[in-house]
């Protein structure tokens, strides 16, 4: 497995209660963490995003200031990876779908590559989906 540096990798293997259920690898929260990991303001904000006790992740609209272009898209992708794709819950059409569209594939591999992040991503897709 590869890590961007050792603060994403201390923080993967300090969170292994949450993705570790009953001796057995949760792929969603595994990638969840390793995504969430690889980001410094992630990683300071992760009881922002995700919720231990519930075990769930934030909405989009409750992201707050702090975040960045390249933790914006760290986000995206480890929701999607958490959920298999955006849960957009909104009635307005307009936002909707700026969310899907903001959501997709490309838009956010596009930002993870603007940022150097492409090989985490991928990293993260594998430990999603269970292949090498």
């Amino acid at each position: 497995m590869i890590f961007k540096n050792d603060a994403h990798k201390a923080f993967y293997e300090s969170h292994h209660k949450i993705y570790i259920q009953n001796g057995e690898l949760d792929h969603n929260r595994s990638a969840l963490i390793y995504t969430l990991g690889m980001d410094e303001d992630c990683r300071d904000h992760f009881d922002d995003l995700y919720n231990k006790d519930t075990g769930c992740v934030c909405g989009d609209d409750d992201i707050c200031c702090w975040v960045t272009s390249s933790s914006q898209a760290v986000i995206r992708l480890a929701f999607d990876l958490f959920h298999d794709g955006p849960i957009v819950l909104t009635k307005d059409r307009d936002k909707q779908l700026a969310l899907l569209e903001n959501y997709s594939t490309a838009s956010v591999f596009g930002n993870l590559a603007y940022h150097g992040l492409t090989q985490y991503g991928i990293q993260a897709l594998q430990l999603r989906y269970g292949f090498s």
